[in-house]
């Protein structure tokens, strides 16, 4: 992941990666992710995804990234392995330790995109009360 525009799409969207290690769905990625001897895929995509990660964060100094969607279902040793490599490498090392952490709204987050259209569309006037 070098930085350029469309590179985090091109090596590190859950199709990039299925498509890239073979793979019929993300399922059996995040299961390959738990089996520690199936976890080079898992290492490699967290390399990967750390190298994104430092680039963010010594740019915007980050206290914490969230990540959500598919990639919140990864183990919590992958996120231990990319916690690890971006607090290692980022240049504020001395000073800050930056969280890589799951969105606990994984499974949520259709109910509460549902909600906020109709919130949305009460505040803006399209409903009458």
């Amino acid at each position: 992941v070098c930085g350029n525009r469309g590179c985090a799409e091109k090596y590190l969207s859950v199709s990039a990666i299925t498509e890239r290690f073979g793979l019929s769905d993300w399922q059996q990625f995040v299961q390959r992710c738990k089996n520690e001897h199936e976890s080079h895929e898992g290492e490699t995509v967290a390399k990967e995804l750390s190298t994104l990660i430092i680039n963010i964060v010594n740019n915007y100094d980050c206290e914490a990234v969230i990540i959500g969607h598919e990639g919140a279902l990864l183990p919590k040793t992958f996120f231990d392995s990319v916690n690890k490599q971006v607090n290692s490498r980022i240049l504020a090392r001395s000073v800050k330790n930056v969280s890589i952490i799951p969105s606990s709204l994984s499974e949520k987050i259709h109910q509460l995109n549902g909600a906020s259209i109709v919130f949305f569309q009460l505040f803006a006037g399209f409903f009458k009360l």
